[in-house]
């Protein structure tokens, strides 16, 4: 998964692929029950968290995949940067409205993977997930360590996945 910023490609990777017990452990599931009012359907979906790999890049920001539960399908890409908005106009060097509205989100970002229930999921993460200041502190905590893991030299990468 990539996007562009100012001219430069920032790339993500899963935080799964580094830190996969942690992963597996605190992965959001949001569950829609089969008497559910919402125009998305009933079961479980999954937020799987992504995380800018450029190791200089300080976007302080997640792409939220949101997977079915079997993880087959991707229904849509979620951005969310939880910093202020002056943060996203002084980190990007421009204060362009819908670029900055992107980068801070919650969004759907251009040039990303969305399905017909994206927009209603949309919502759904809105108020449901991102409302709740301790899983905003979640992905602040994951954030730092994955940005942590990628900033060591790519031999100690491997060694850690290792261990």
């Amino acid at each position: 998964m990539t996007a562009q910023t100012n001219g430069d490609t920032m790339y993500y990777e899963s935080f799964h692929k580094f830190f996969p017990e942690v992963a597996t452990k605190e992965t959001e599931i949001i569950i829609i029950s089969e008497n559910s009012s919402s125009s998305i359907p009933p079961g479980e979906y999954l937020l799987v968290e992504s995380y800018c790999a450029t190791p200089k890049c300080d976007c302080r920001r997640t792409f939220l995949n949101v997977f079915t539960k079997d993880g087959y399908q991707l229904l849509a890409v979620i951005s969310y940067g939880w910093e202020s908005r002056k943060f996203y106009v002084k980190w990007f060097g421009a204060d362009d409205r819908e670029t900055i509205d992107d980068l801070k989100g919650p969004a759907l970002p251009v040039g990303q993977p969305q399905s017909e229930l994206a927009p209603e999921l949309l919502k759904l993460v809105t108020v449901l997930v991102l409302s709740d200041p301790v899983y905003i502190l979640r992905l602040k905590k994951h954030y730092q360590m994955f940005k942590s893991f990628i900033a060591k030299p790519v031999s100690q990468r491997h060694r850690s996945l290792q261990l």
